[in-house]
């Protein structure tokens, strides 16, 4: 239960308690007809009797459409948010997450996951709301009237109702193995699936569908057997669960006969226990067959404390004059060669430019020192102090341009007021403004996904519009003009002259153009950082 209590913390508590006790009051008016039936229709059964059962009847459904539509009103609001809350609470662990794991897992199998947990987590409480509150109702009336008519056909009721619970329980935990199964076989697919679609574009052009379609199948093939074997379990705990409730039934006719042998009036104990009975093992087989979301969250919980990982990174290191890497070794999993950095050293307001050949380690280096990557050895020292599992306050402009569907102003501002007029100046000195000027909508286009509808180099001079709004002390650029001619890539150079002349940044380049803003240069040769003197 500890995963349940992990994300408990977010639910509404004060709503949950009005939910709950609205479906208290809803179930004891639904269980209430038991108790007015077992009262009213006794030997002899006369008019006034039925009258007053027909009252009390009409009061409790009365009630009953009160309560249910209040409870109604509330719990799917409030489920719904449990869900979306439980997707926010993954997706902000996501955004911790170290760089490094979010490179083992595809995202869309990250995606589908979090879908799956948040969902089961939701089913969790919505379970306790629709089946476990109603049976505690239940089994409480049932315990109350039962034991004042027999305690012996009560006692027996109850040990068989317990012993299909326990016995269903326990065959739920032995098919927690193929739960597991299950959601690994079905997030894969559909992780697969996601990437596919995502990428459409490219599987139509490379005329690739039938490769896909393949995929697909494959993963199809695994996820349809770990599902029949989850589904003959259920299968088995079923039929032992209505093997064990159906004896009550039986017992109840028997006895029913017994007491009409005695000479004693069975109708009322008979419509009592056939009228309670009937709700109290439908609510008692839900709740067991809802055990398995219990453990399909736990399962998909887990693994998704393993690959987020507990590392918290809400604080970042905003004010520092100096930082260093000493000794540094980092290496990509799979893959020999290190990348070797024995001593960088930049201050504040130092503009330091990186340079090399691909695969060298350039960008590797901005995702150490921005806490997105950690050494395999060696250290970072900010100010004379080791530092671990913190990222700096700056702003990261990556070669890899991918921008929100949503419109330009939303991709640009991120929220922030920021006015049309100075968003526009940065287009002029982009030179974006014959392609804005063409625009239906202007800055309220939307992009697309990913920035689907705009050419690579519109894509990267946006890119870097977005980091100047933003606005912070420190900025790391890798390759950003990598997609732009050479005129326009002197008109991003003028940029970052003009409006980040007072930051700390480094640029990753090929560009000697770029180079030139720098003060401070480094070289990689052979995969190892060297200062270049050049």
């Amino acid at each position: 239960m500890k995963d349940v209590k992990d994300m408990f913390k977010f639910v509404n508590k004060k709503k949950m308690l009005l939910v709950f006790l609205l479906c208290i009051f809803y179930n004891i008016t639904i269980y209430g007809v038991s108790f007015a039936l077992s009262h009213y229709v006794t030997s002899p059964l006369n008019v006034n009797k039925l009258y007053a059962l027909l009252a009390c009847l009409m009061v409790l459904y009365l009630l009953s459409i009160i309560f249910k539509w209040l409870f109604d009103h509330f719990s799917q609001n409030f489920l719904f948010k449990v869900e979306y809350d439980a997707k926010c609470f993954f997706y902000d662990k996501l955004l911790k997450m170290n760089a490094k794991n979010i490179n083992r897992h595809h995202s869309g199998y990250i995606q589908s996951l979090i879908e799956r947990t948040s969902q089961d987590y939701a089913i969790i409480i919505e379970t306790f709301l629709y089946n476990v509150l109603p049976l505690l109702v239940g089994l409480i009336s049932f315990i109350y009237m039962a034991f004042s008519q027999s305690v012996i056909v009560a006692a027996i009721c109850i040990i068989i109702l317990g012993l299909a619970f326990i016995v269903r329980y326990y065959m739920q935990k032995n098919k927690k193995k193929y739960s597991k199964v299950l959601t690994e076989a079905r997030s894969s697919y559909d992780g697969l699936l996601i990437d596919f679609i995502s990428n459409i574009f490219t599987v139509i052009k490379l005329d690739a569908s039938r490769f896909t379609k393949k995929k697909l199948e494959e993963k199809e093939g695994k996820l349809l057997d770990a599902l029949q074997k989850n589904e003959d379990a259920a299968a088995n705990m079923r039929t032992m669960f209505s093997f064990l409730t159906n004896l009550i039934y039986i017992l109840i006719v028997v006895m029913s006969i017994i007491s009409l042998q005695a000479g004693e009036d069975p109708l009322p104990f008979l419509l009592f226990y056939i009228s309670i009975l009937g709700k109290v093992i439908s609510e008692l087989e839900s709740c067991s067959k809802e055990i398995e979301h219990l453990f399909r969250f736990q399962v998909s919980k887990t693994q998704l404390d393993e690959m987020l990982g507990v590392l918290d990174l809400d604080e970042t290191v905003k004010k520092w004059d100096n930082i260093k890497v000493i000794d540094g070794v980092f290496s990509y999993e799979n893959r020999k060669q290190n990348i070797s950095l024995p001593n960088f050293d930049f201050n504040k307001g130092d503009k330091v430019s990186i340079m090399g050949e691909s695969g060298q380690g350039k960008t590797t280096i901005l995702n150490i020192l921005s806490g997105l990557y950690d050494l395999n050895s060696g250290k970072i020292v900010i100010d004379g102090k080791e530092v671990k599992d913190k990222r700096l306050d700056l702003v990261y402009i990556s070669q890899e341009v991918e921008l929100f569907d949503l419109s330009i102003r939303d991709n640009l501002t991120l929220g922030k007021k920021i006015s049309d007029s100075k968003i526009i100046s940065l287009f002029e000195d982009a030179g974006l403004m014959e392609w804005y000027s063409n625009l239906e909508n202007g800055l309220d286009e939307i992009v697309g996904e990913k920035g689907v509808k705009l050419s690579a180099g519109q894509r990267q001079r946006l890119n870097i519009i977005r980091g100047i709004l933003i606005d912070k002390d420190v900025y790391f650029f890798d390759e950003p003009t990598s997609n732009l001619d050479r005129e326009s890539e002197e008109k991003i150079v003028s940029m970052i002259d003009k409006y980040l002349n007072d930051k700390t940044y480094i640029i990753v380049t090929h560009r000697d153009s770029i180079k030139r803003l720098c003060n401070k240069h480094y070289v990689f040769v052979d995969h190892t950082m060297k200062v270049d003197n050049n």
